[in-house]
């Protein structure tokens, strides 16, 4: 008998997810201290960390599950797929914004 992994049914998808994290967490810090333009969005403040961040992980959750419904911070929502999708990927690439600038 296989021993389960310890995230269970959903392991590779958290393994997916784990390393997406890692590599837009060095994409942001790539622009940590830099010069960048920052951008308002609804009196909160958008960089371009925040974007090219949420460009990264809503492409690869795209090619890797098509089917699944993603809904992004930095993404225009365009259509109910992410409430009509059987599962659905809630992206928020640079959490606290406000503390990176």
């Amino acid at each position: 008998m296989a021993a389960e992994s310890p995230a269970g049914e959903l392991g590779e998808e958290l393994a997916f997810a784990r390393e997406l994290a890692l590599q837009a967490g060095a994409l942001v810090m790539g622009w940590f201290q830099g010069e960048y333009t920052i951008h308002d969005k609804a009196g909160q403040p958008v960089t371009i960390a925040d974007q090219q961040a949420n460009a990264l992980i809503v492409t690869a959750l795209g090619q890797r599950y098509p089917r699944d419904g993603i809904l992004a911070e930095e993404s225009p929502v365009l259509d109910d797929r992410w409430s009509a999708s059987e599962r659905c990927w809630v992206v928020d690439p640079l959490d606290g914004t406000s503390d990176f600038v």
